[in-house]
């Protein structure tokens, strides 16, 4: 990959991360697109480092507060009651199937849908699920009082996100916001879901590619794209979180569904 496309890829992959849009298949349709080869372990690696660090950044005071057992958790202007016992306990539960998921299947079998057909089908789909989210925004359920249940349903609704095209923040978002919980509370935990979720990918990626990593060109390899997807990740988090209080899924449920159908139609004419 060139410095330009490293570049580009990484503003993209912050952009997208946590917005329910779907990272990985924006990046593999960008690389078709423009026949950009992003097999470089270093750059999913590093993007995916930025974006962890972001998210760690976003919620720093929630992290010092857990080690002083405050019973508190923190968002903008907002304050829920939460023991942060319980909050382990269903960051924990909603993050086992996935891994489950990860253990039972070989990855490699994922890797037959990284082709912009099949991210255009998974897109299509996000669409479909953020436009069923606008009708499950009715209820009140706040972060504190999330049940084991519900992290459970939550966790297995984001093993769906596996699949590229299929965008976790919104996948896991919708399910928060099937089992009641208000849609600022649910996009807060998706986001507090994303840490041990992408920390978890990419140390699978370190230990599965461990033997062939270097050290050079440490600069355009490691740092630019790390700093570059932590900036950008960062602040789509701000944003995502703010706007959605009030806001509307339909922009993401149009993109989603047009993006979808150019990726189908592109893939068709080739």
């Amino acid at each position: 990959m060139s410095l330009l496309e490293i570049i580009i890829l990484s503003i993209i992959q912050g952009i997208t991360e946590f917005l329910p849009v779907s990272s990985t298949g924006h990046i593999i349709f960008f690389s078709d697109l423009f026949d950009i080869d992003t097999t470089d372990i270093y750059f999913d690696i590093t993007v995916h480092l930025g974006s962890l660090l972001s998210i760690i950044c976003y919620f720093r005071k929630n992290i010092f507060e857990f080690f002083k057992f405050n019973n508190k958790f923190y968002v903008q202007n907002l304050v829920y009651e939460i023991s942060y016992k319980k909050l382990c306990t269903i960051i924990i539960l909603s993050t086992l199937p996935i891994v489950i998921c990860v253990l039972f299947f070989d990855l490699e079998f994922f890797q037959k849908f990284r082709s912009s057909a099949w991210v255009g089908i998974f897109m299509i789909f996000t669409s479909f699920i953020l436009f069923i989210s606008e009708f499950l925004s009715s209820k009140n359920k706040h972060l504190g009082e999330i049940s084991r249940k519900d992290s459970i349903i939550i966790g297995i609704f984001q093993c769906i996100s596996i699949f590229p095209g299929v965008s976790r923040s919104g996948i896991t978002i919708f399910s928060g916001l099937l089992v009641g919980m208000d849609r600022q509370s649910a996009v807060v935990y998706s986001f507090i879901l994303s840490i041990p979720t992408i920390l978890g990918a990419v140390c699978l990626m370190l230990i599965n590619n461990i033997n062939d990593l270097n050290f050079e060109n440490i600069f355009i390899k490691f740092i630019i794209p790390t700093f570059l997807s932590f900036i950008f990740s960062y602040i789509a988090i701000a944003f995502i979180i703010r706007y959605l209080k009030n806001g509307t899924f339909k922009p993401f449920v149009i993109y989603c569904f047009f993006s979808g159908i150019f990726l189908l139609t592109t893939n068709i004419l080739r």
